[in-house]
């Protein structure tokens, strides 16, 4: 993958986290080494939208209302949030660069942190702008802070915004080991994990209700759609390490407009789902009754 787009990042539910936690928007400016403003961009829309109320000098603290509520409240800004986006990883393609093998040697000398991880400790490990990051031979992987989400209307709009953000990453490294990583004028690099959410989803609301929770695998095995409320969100989250994109923006956000619409369509599913599932294990009862009787 090339990247070409410059996307907006939307860091609502980042900051909101964090306001939650406890800390400031000094402490969180300070924790994601953002300017100040940029922070307190964000904490004017959630004051707006009455998610925070400031309880002190520079103190807020989260309301009684919950950020799935900020989406039902039809504002511009909530139009965003459709779609969460969260959970990247990124992998750098690395040129060749003789100055590479020197990297603990340029770490060092700027006094920052590593840790030697991996197969004999043969790749270095730091921390950098929260994220860790693994400095390897002939890549470098990204991993995303597990609060940080990219809301957007899709899930390739969502992908966009977190690609901008890991070429900020990418441009600060480069600052620091004073050395470019384009090939041919481009960065190369491949996302191998990321998960999309869809907000406030019908089909989780539906399930959570009856507390219970659903994890949908292929005909293969694989994972590829779960239920999450771990930040009391109502999310159906799209997990596939290669179909998650298309699973969101072509299978189930169409899917779901359908239910909006339809509402007892889903109750209509669940009572086949259930229907079916006791007339297979009747005929596998049955298999069984027959099989034991041709033995007997």
């Amino acid at each position: 993958m090339v990247y070409k787009k410059k996307g907006m990042v939307d860091l609502h539910f980042t900051i909101y986290y964090h306001i939650s936690q406890g800390l400031n928007p000094t402490q969180i400016a300070k924790k994601y080494n953002w300017k100040y403003d940029r922070i307190m961009h964000y904490i004017r829309d959630l004051k707006q939208y009455k998610l925070i109320k400031k309880v002190g000098y520079g103190t807020w603290e989260t309301t009684e209302k919950q950020l799935g509520e900020y989406h039902k409240d039809g504002g511009n800004f909530s139009q965003l949030f459709k779609v969460r986006g969260h959970g990247f990883q990124f992998k750098l393609i690395m040129p060749k660069i003789e100055k590479w093998d020197d990297r603990i040697k340029i770490l060092t000398k700027n006094h920052l942190q590593f840790t030697l991880v991996g197969n004999k400790g043969s790749i270095v490990r730091i921390i950098h702008k929260n994220h860790k990051i693994w400095l390897c031979n002939k890549s470098i992987i990204v991993y995303y802070p597990r609060d940080m989400s990219f809301f957007n209307k899709t899930a390739k709009r969502s992908r966009t915004d977190a690609i901008y953000h890991f070429k900020e990453i990418i441009e600060s490294l480069e600052r620091l080991f004073r050395i470019s990583f384009k090939i041919n004028k481009e960065y190369l690099f491949s996302i191998p994990k990321r998960h999309y959410a869809l907000i406030n989803n019908e089909f989780a609301k539906n399930y959570l209700k009856q507390g219970k929770t659903i994890e949908i695998r292929s005909r293969k095995g694989d994972l590829w759609a779960l239920i999450d409320n771990s930040h009391n969100l109502e999310e159906l989250e799209l997990v596939h390490p290669v179909t998650a994109e298309k699973d969101t923006d072509r299978v189930i956000e169409p899917f779901m407009n359908l239910l909006r619409e339809n509402p007892k369509i889903m109750q209509e599913l669940i009572t086949n789902i259930s229907l079916n599932t006791r007339i297979i294990k009747a005929m596998q009862d049955e298999i069984v009754g027959i099989t034991k009787l041709i033995k007997d």
